[in-house]
């Protein structure tokens, strides 16, 4: 690998332990599959849940196409970045409970993270009370080198590369990256990234683990409350930069703005620390301002996140 991608490796070993609690408000599996239980608790919940619902509307239509063409292959996903396998485990969790069985191969940079995502895995498969019709393999791949030999073969159903996975890809590599996941993917492809003007982030940990930050030359430079300092790739992407990485490619696709009101007036200490000056909007007055604004496509770059749903299936 490169020396890049051993920093960003590196950093997610660090931080391995503690990331399923910080990323999903809480370690517990029956809370991190259904994404609603703890959605008054943890507002930032609401944008993995419209990234769910998105995510779930493409697994239905996968099924309904499959059940039209008599088609009994298991459904399948790659989960580039797959961090601790959350969300592969939301998707094969609502494929078995559609009886349609799934293969899903996690890959990562980080060993660790790898670990903690087959660590999960047995975690779900153990709370069931059948053994599930589901493989799971585990690789340790850099996307900027391409997918493996044993992913390159195959085209998915569903391919995810979420939660700011290509922000810590060089802006000259992100070409070759999109192409990578357009090419292997036969169904849809969801890419979530961090817009230039969303809200600052320290990636794998809360911002109170943050002493000192600062982001410059597409870089995180950061000092952690331990005392070890950190540096990282963190390139913001623009919506206009996304739809520039699409255009050569025969598909559709959305773009949706995740948070953009949401971690502004209601900070969440799971992501940015204890804020004494977090403002107290009525929730439902904050939705509907949310929901006004997440609909001016010209303000996509103010987002916390963009979401990127992607139909490959004209690309089969």
């Amino acid at each position: 690998m490169s020396s890049i991608s051993n920093d960003v490796a590196s950093f997610y070993n660090f931080f391995s332990e503690n990331y399923t609690s910080y990323a999903n408000g809480s370690a517990a599996l029956g809370e991190i599959i259904d994404l609603g239980s703890n959605i008054d608790s943890h507002p930032f919940s609401r944008s993995d849940l419209k990234t769910w619902q998105a995510i779930q509307n493409s697994i239905d239509a996968l099924i309904s196409e499959k059940k039209r063409r008599k088609d009994t292959a298991p459904l399948t996903l790659l989960d580039v970045g797959c961090g601790d396998g959350v969300w592969a485990i939301r998707i094969a969790n609502y494929c078995l409970s559609n009886n349609i069985a799934v293969d899903v191969d996690c890959v990562d940079l980080s060993d660790n993270m790898l670990q903690r995502a087959e660590m999960l895995f047995l975690a779900y498969c153990d709370s069931l009370k059948a053994s599930p019709d589901l493989r799971v393999t585990y690789t340790k791949c850099n996307i900027i080198d391409g997918l493996g030999d044993s992913h390159r073969s195959r085209r998915y159903d569903l391919t995810l590369c979420l939660h700011t996975v290509l922000n810590h890809v060089p802006r000259e590599s992100l070409k070759i990256c999109i192409r990578e996941l357009v090419e292997h993917t036969s169904g849809f492809l969801y890419i979530s990234v961090k817009p230039p003007f969303s809200r600052p982030t320290f990636y794998a940990a809360s911002m109170s683990e943050v002493i000192r930050y600062e982001r410059r030359d597409d870089h995180l430079y950061a000092l952690d409350l331990k005392g070890k300092f950190h540096i990282i790739p963190s390139n913001l992407i623009s919506a206009e930069q996304l739809r520039e990485l699409f255009r050569p490619h025969p598909i559709s696709y959305d773009l949706i703005a995740l948070d953009m009101m949401l971690s502004r007036f209601m900070p969440d200490p799971q992501w940015i620390g204890s804020d004494t000056n977090e403002m107290c909007v009525p929730m439902d007055s904050l939705l509907a301002l949310e929901a006004e604004v997440s609909a001016n496509p010209t303000l996509l770059d103010f987002a916390n996140h963009i979401l990127a749903v992607i139909d490959a299936r004209q690309h089969r």
